[in-house]
């Protein structure tokens, strides 16, 4: 029996699929050092590392979140600035009892920036939490002793009232980034809301403005707008990574 873990990111999708080419080139060279065991341990207790697919919307996960008695606000906060996935497939067993898993997963979120960890089945932890109970489990240390890459800064989050703005922003920037993905755009452009349409162009014309100001200017509600933009940014990953 195997699942799916996830890492959701705050890092931009570019950075984010670097970042999976970076950990399989170094998993590759871990591996190959070892000789056929290092291939063995490898395929027999590590998961794929791949980008992972769309992110729950903050609505969504205030309704899963609520009735388990987590401490929803900070995760759903933190979700509502992710803007890429990682997913860890086929993990065997519980995972976190095979070192060189461990250490992968350290790998990754010492990189990932800010983030969102799922366990499975929404179990979910913030990066920061997650890393520090990895770090204390049995693992085979660094696989690579070299320092994070300077392109994949540790920065502090943006202000939380701004970030699914900025990810909306970079998102469009992205949808845009091509002829035939700006052609697939203005068709997914044509099931736009018109809030959705018109806070595309507020934040075209405004840049990155929070969630109150941006419902005031377009004359709704913030949980309208809330669910709007959650529904906008969910197409846009789809269309920008399908």
């Amino acid at each position: 029996m195997s699942w799916t873990w996830f890492i959701y990111s705050t890092r931009s999708m570019k950075e984010t699929l670097a970042l999976i080419d970076d950990a399989n080139d170094v998993l590759d060279a871990w591996a190959r050092a070892r000789g056929p065991e290092g291939d063995e341990e490898r395929i027999g207790t590590c998961g794929t590392i791949e980008p992972g697919g769309p992110i729950p919307t903050t609505t969504q996960m205030r309704g899963i979140l609520s009735p388990r008695g987590h401490a929803a606000d900070p995760i759903v906060e933190r979700l509502r600035s992710c803007r890429s996935s990682i997913a860890l497939d086929r993990i065997r067993g519980t995972g976190l009892e095979h070192p060189l898993q461990v250490s992968v997963v350290g790998y990754l979120l010492q990189r990932a920036g800010p983030s969102v960890v799922d366990w499975g089945d929404y179990q979910l932890v913030l990066g920061e939490q997650a890393l520090a109970y990895v770090l204390q489990l049995p693992n085979h240390g660094p696989l690579d002793e070299q320092p994070p890459p300077s392109d994949h800064p540790s920065s502090p989050l943006q202000n939380p009232l701004q970030q699914r703005a900025i990810a909306l922003l970079d998102a469009l920037e992205q949808a845009h980034a091509d002829v035939d993905r700006a052609i697939d755009f203005d068709r997914l452009a044509r099931s736009f809301s018109d809030i959705q349409s018109r806070y595309i162009r507020f934040l075209l014309e405004e840049g990155a403005v929070d969630d109150a100001s941006a419902a005031r200017h377009l004359g709704i509600s913030e949980s309208v707008l809330d669910q709007q933009a959650d529904a906008l940014l969910i197409a846009l990953h789809n269309l920008i990574d399908p």
